[in-house]
C-alpha cells in the first residue's frame, strides 16, 4: 500500500512539474492544493487548538490593521479573500522558514457566540507551503476569522502573534488581499 502511494506521489509531482514547465525557479512562489482522494485508506485527522485569552467580541487582530500593498491579485471567487505573509525564524539573524506546511484554522464559537477553539482538518482547511524565501499565500479563502497553524504532519501547532505572544486572529474581508507582513519567530514548533 505504501509503494502504491509513493508511485502516486511521484506521478503527481511529475505531472505538476511538466505542467509548470519544470521545477520552480528561485523566487517563484508555487502553491499546491490537495483534494481528498478515494485512494486514502483512512480519513485524515482533525486537530482542534484551544484559544486562550480571547475575549467576547474580540475578532480583530493587530494584524488586521496592516495595510501593506500586495502584488497578489484580488481573489478570483466572489466573497473570498487572499492571505499572504513571510515566515522567518531565528533571534539573532532570522532565516526564511522554507518548506513549512501552514494551514488556517477556522474559529469555532462556543455557546455564548465567542470563539473558544479553532478547527483545522488537513483534508478540508486551507493549506499552503512556504517557498525558499519563507513566503506563503492562501488563495480564495472564506472571509471568516482564522488562526495560523503550522502543520508537521504528525503534529499541528497554533502560531501566536510573534510580536505579542498572544493569539493571532486573522480576519480577512471579502475581496481583500490581506498581507500579514513578516512573521519572525525565535524558533518554530517541532524544530
Amino acid at each position: 500500500m505504501i509503494m502504491k502511494h509513493m508511485l502516486l506521489v511521484v506521478a503527481i509531482v511529475t505531472v505538476l512539474l511538466a505542467s509548470c514547465g519544470g521545477p520552480p525557479t528561485p523566487g517563484q512562489l508555487v502553491i499546491m492544493t490537495a483534494t481528498p482522494s478515494a485512494h486514502l485508506s483512512s480519513p485524515l485527522p482533525t486537530v482542534a487548538a484551544t484559544l486562550t485569552g480571547a475575549t467576547p467580541g474580540t475578532f480583530e487582530s493587530p494584524l488586521a490593521a496592516i495595510t501593506q500593498t500586495s502584488p497578489l491579485a484580488t481573489p478570483a471567487i466572489a466573497g473570498r479573500a487572499t492571505i499572504s505573509g513571510i515566515l522567518l525564524y531565528g533571534s539573532e539573524s532570522p532565516k526564511p522558514a522554507a518548506g513549512v506546511l501552514l494551514g488556517l484554522g477556522e474559529l469555532v464559537p462556543g455557546p455564548k457566540g465567542t470563539p473558544e477553539m479553532a478547527r483545522f482538518a488537513r483534508s478540508t482547511s486551507p493549506t499552503t507551503q512556504t517557498d525558499s524565501a519563507g513566503r506563503f499565500v492562501f488563495t480564495n479563502v472564506k472571509a471568516v476569522p482564522y488562526v495560523l497553524i503550522q502543520d508537521d504532519i504528525t503534529e499541528s501547532y497554533l502560531l501566536n502573534d510573534p510580536r505579542t505572544g498572544k493569539d493571532m486572529i486573522i480576519t480577512p474581508s471579502a475581496g481583500q488581499v490581506l498581507d500579514l507582513g513578516t512573521l519572525t519567530y525565535a524558533t518554530l514548533p517541532g524544530g
